[in-house]
Order: C-alpha cells, then structure tokens, then sequence
C-alpha cells in the first residue's frame, strides 16, 4: 500500500511559507540545478495546462479524446521529472500534491484525499474515465497552484553543497527502484522514458560539483554510458535494468557519495541510508540503528548470549521450545511448514512461520505488523501461549540458575546488570538483527564478478524489476517493504491471496490481516511484504503457507492475484490485470531469485 505525505492545501501553502523568507543561495556548484529547475518548471505548468484542456475535452463517445489525454498525462509526467529531484528534497509537500500515491495512507493521521498525476492516471484508467471530469480539473487546478507558488521561491533556495547532493542521491535511488519500476505509473509505462529525463537533470547539477580535469571526464563517461541504455532501448519491458544498474546508475552513485563526503555543510533529509556506503547495494548501504531497536549495552558480549538464548529451551513454559525450533538456522531461520505447531501440539498456528534473515531492516514485525521492533515481537512470542508460553519469573528464574547466564547480563549491561525480559529481548534482537549477510550471488554480481549470474538469472533481474513488476512492491536492495527513497517505512499490500493453491477454483482467504490491528478498510487481507531473499529455500510461501512452490506463486501473480482470479478483492493494491508472462520469463524470475540465496550465514 504506497505511503504517501500527501496533506490539504493549507499544509502545502504552510510549506512554502518556510522557504519563502530564507535568504538566495550563495553562489556555488548547486546554482546551476537550482536554474535548471527554474527553467523547466514553466514547462511542467505549460504541460499542466494542455493535459488540463484534453481532460476537459473527455468524450465517451470519441475514443481519441481519452487516448490524447493519456497521451498528454505522459507527457507530463516526463516534465515533471525534469524537475522532480529539487521539489522532493526542498519542497516535499509540493511534490507529494503533484505524485503521491493515488491511495492516502491510512497510519498518517494528517493525510487527506490524495492528489497529483498518479490519481489522474488511476481515473483515466478506470472503468469509467468519463465521469470524473469535475475530479480532472480540481487535480490539476491545485497542481498548477502549487506550482506557480513556488516558482518565485526557487532562486531564494538556502541550502548546503551536502544538502544538494544528498537531494541528488535520493533521485538517483528512485530512478533504481521506483521509476525503473514503474512504481508512479503503472498503467502508463512510462518509467523508462521518466528516468531518462531524471537521469538528464541530474548530470545538470552534478558536473559542476566535479572537479575540472579527470574526474569531470569521468563523470561524463558514467552519464554518457547511462544514457546509451536509454536510447539503445527505452521499451519498458526491455530496458536492460542491470546493465544500466552496474555500468551507469551504481557508478554515478559512487560518484555523487564521495563529492558529499569532500563537501561543506549537512544533509538535512533523514533517511536509513549510510552515505559512506559505496552505493545502494553495498553490505552497510541501510544503517542498523535507523530502524526501531532498544538501547543496547556491549555489543559483542550480548550478540553472544544473543545466539545463546535463540537456541535456550528454557525460555518456553514446557522447556520443549526454542526460538531456534521454528526459526531453524539450518532452513535459513524458517521451519519449511505450511504452518507451525502450537506448544502443546494440539493445533495449527494462525500464519506461517516468516524468516529472520534481513528481519531487522523493517519497521513492522510479525505478517499485520502489530508491533514495531524486534524487542517488542520477542515479548509478545516469549507471552503468547500458543507459541512459547513463558512469562517474566519464569524466565528469571530459570536462567538466574546458570552462573553462565548471570555473568553474561552482568557484563552485556555493567551499569544496570540483572536478567530481565527487557534484557532477553534485547539480547535476542541482537541476534535477529544481525542475520542480513548479503552474500548471495547477486550480491557478488553488483560487486563486479560478472560471472556469478547466468544469462537466465540476469534476464529475471530486469523481469523482476520490469514487466512481472515485482520489484513495485519488494524493493531493492532488500527486496522486501521498505519504502525508496529514505526507506523509513514499512508497507503493506493486498494481494488478494487465495486460502489454498488451487488456482482453478481459487477461494479467497478469510485472514483479515492489518484491518485487526488499524481497522482501516483499506487494510482488509493487508500483510507486510517479505523479502524475496532466500525466497528459494525457504517456503511455503505467504502468509498462510498455502503456496509450496515459486511456480504456483509466480501464477498467481501472473494471474493478477485474487482480482485477476475473479475474486472480490476491491481494495487490492496489485494491479488485477495479468502480466501475461511467457513460461520461459516465469522460469528466469525464479532463477533470480535463486540468485539470492545467501551463501553464508550468521548461524
């Protein structure tokens, strides 16, 4: 479900105001952007006005009007993305009304009814486009409003050299994952032709932070080889994603990190990513810490007694039951069941067990994300008596039996020794957060070992990010719900998901999902999306376990999930229409996910 900013008018005219007193920016590398920006933002008003007139222009009975809107939305969206990068780092709100999501999220309690390009395409290919021609011009009313507002801010933009390049590494991380994608507009496929123009701004206000001579020539060559992907082919379904990936995007993001760390001043977006990382896919590119965690004690000694106690079976009420025993290290942290036994064996668990590898980089944890840290789930598991049964005293009691346990507390915490639950948790999560090894064979790849895919692997790749659109949903670099750019969110979809794997005469499933936790319609059948990361070795999949193989999984999206399958799933966030993958296109998606299969891992 995309999380979006979008608020009412008054906050975005709240939001201008902020800037509308700050001094001009001082001469510097960052002019040049700031004047690109103020030279095409006329161009995305004039676009503006023209899609305005074809929608007014709407006839159900002359087809071509609703083609020439289309078109004209297209269009668009191109100049906006020309401009895109400087309004969604300065001027979020500003930019949030013009592309946010066409869903307002149900968590953000400021949010309103959502506006911008993305709801015109989702009216313009709905059912009926014809009878939302008062909705067109509000839509594009309040975008030019906003627009046209902020025109005379621009040139009095006070920012920092970091800043702007931060500004700029957080575009080039949507052109990676979102736009590529197809994430903002799917029905019109036009991400491709939306990166290139994204691609172009960027180079604008990049070159002149690079110094003349060799490392300008550089920066060239990188751009250059960029855009050669682009012209060579801009199909959507075709574009070469890798390619573009490790020879242009990955490359210029190595370049934009290492003029921030030369430059002056700070960043001011707050986001997950470590900008010492070399690029997004790097080992330490997430900071462990910017996601939700207690305060921790010494590191070392409590990663340790965190292994410890994953395999402790005096933590569960009847001894029998570790963490390990569901969470087997050996399945890659899964227990390969549709699902789980309770303790005392007398029935099924509700949901299927997930993984733990690359668990700590989420802000929600169990499948309707009920909790929001690791410590938190670890309590509720250690509580709940179906799972492990346990309480606090029962768990201080046995373990302040072994001297071992005791010593180990005492030195993971010297200025506030003792067992606790709290202590439990925290050692554990420890543990948990530090299962996310990349070291697959896609990880090698991106590390310049062109030899670690093979054809059919690298061919999933751009499937994957492409035409199956499965990277819309699980995001790189973890391929799981953590929203690009900043990735300081969590999101959860509606798939429609079936209550078996007969596809033939499918059933919907009776798991309400999230709706339990936020009673929210929007959140009926809503779950937290999982990596795919190891997602080879480690079914069933989803959240009832009913699929037990990447086949019957991949047909089920390739049918549209529950809504393609003619189910009535009415707020199902995948798209219901099929993707119409050939067999051989199925069969190299599940090569790329075999792909990534972690070859080591911290047992």
């Amino acid at each position: 479900m995309k999380r979006n900013t979008c608020l009412l008018i008054i906050f975005f005219v709240a939001a201008i105001s902020i800037y509308a007193w700050q001094p001009a920016t001082s001469p510097g590398p960052g002019k040049a952007g700031i004047e690109w920006v103020e030279k095409k933002a006329p161009g995305f008003i004039k676009s503006l006005e023209e899609l305005e007139r074809s929608l007014a222009a709407l006839n159900p009975r002359d087809s071509s009007t609703l083609t020439e809107a289309q078109k004209k939305l297209g269009a668009c969206r191109l100049q906006y993305k020309k401009i895109s990068y400087l309004l969604e780092y300065y001027f979020p709100y500003e930019a949030a009304i013009c592309n946010a999501p066409p869903a307002p999220d149900p968590e953000e309690d400021e949010v309103s009814t959502p506006y911008g390009l993305q709801v015109i395409e989702s009216l313009l290919y709905s059912a009926d486009p014809w009878s939302h021609l008062q909705d067109y011009a509000v839509q594009t009313g309040i975008m030019k409003n906003a627009i046209q507002k902020l025109l005379p801010l621009i040139p009095a933009l006070n920012t920092t050299d970091v800043a702007f390049l931060q500004g700029l590494d957080l575009e080039l991380v949507r052109i990676i994952t979102l736009y590529v994608t197809g994430f903002d507009a799917p029905e019109l496929k036009t991400g491709i032709s939306e990166a290139y123009e994204s691609y172009n701004s960027i180079e604008v206000a990049c070159l002149p932070f690079c110094k003349d001579g060799a490392e300008k020539e550089d920066a060239l060559k990188i751009f250059n080889r960029g855009k050669e992907f682009f012209i060579k082919d801009s199909s959507f379904n075709s574009f070469d994603r890798l390619g573009f990936l490790t020879q242009a995007a990955l490359p210029l993001q190595d370049l934009l990190r290492r003029l921030m760390k030369r430059s002056d001043g700070s960043a001011s977006f707050h986001t997950a990513l470590d900008y010492t990382a070399h690029n997004l896919f790097a080992p330490t590119a997430l900071m462990p810490d910017a996601f939700p965690h207690s305060e921790n004690g010494n590191y070392d000694v409590l990663m340790k007694l965190g292994r410890k106690l994953f395999n402790e079976k005096a933590l569960s009420k009847n001894l029998q039951r570790s963490c390990a025993s569901c969470h087997n290290p050996d399945l890659y942290f899964t227990d390969g069941l549709t699902r789980n036994r309770t303790l005392n064996g007398s029935d099924s668990l509700l949901r299927n067990t997930p993984g733990l590898l690359y668990a700590g980089m989420q802000y929600m944890q169990f499948w309707d994300g009920r909790v929001s840290s690791i410590e938190e789930q670890v309590k509720t598991v250690l509580k709940n008596a179906r799972e492990m049964g346990s309480s606090e005293d029962i768990i201080v009691e046995r373990l302040q039996k072994d001297t071992a346990y005791i010593n180990a507390f005492k030195n993971g915490w010297p200025d506030d020794p003792g067992i606790t639950l709290a202590h439990v948790a925290a050692s554990l999560s420890i543990y948990v957060r530090s299962l996310a090894p990349f070291s697959s064979a896609f990880d090698e790849y991106l590390e310049g070992n062109y030899k670690a895919l093979t054809p059919s692997q690298q061919a999933g790749f751009n499937l994957f990010m492409g035409k199956a659109g499965c990277g819309k949903c699980h995001f790189a670099p973890v391929f799981n719900g953590l929203l690009p750019p900043a990735y300081i969110s969590t999101e959860f979809e509606v798939t429609g998901m079936t209550a078996g794997a007969d596809l033939n005469k499918p059933v919907l499933d009776t798991d309400q999902g999230r709706i339990n936790v936020i009673p929210v319609e929007a959140y009926k059948g809503a779950f937290k999306t999982p990596t795919v990361r190891n997602a080879a070795v480690t079914g069933p999949y989803m959240h009832n376990g009913a699929f037990h193989s990447l086949e019957t999984l991949m047909d089920f999206y390739n049918k549209g999930g529950g809504g393609g399958l003619g189910l009535n799933v009415p707020q199902q966030t995948l798209l219901p229409a099929p993707l119409n993958l050939t067999e051989k296109e199925k069969k190299d998606i599940i090569d790329f996910m075999g792909s990534l299969t972690d070859k080591s891992i911290n047992k």
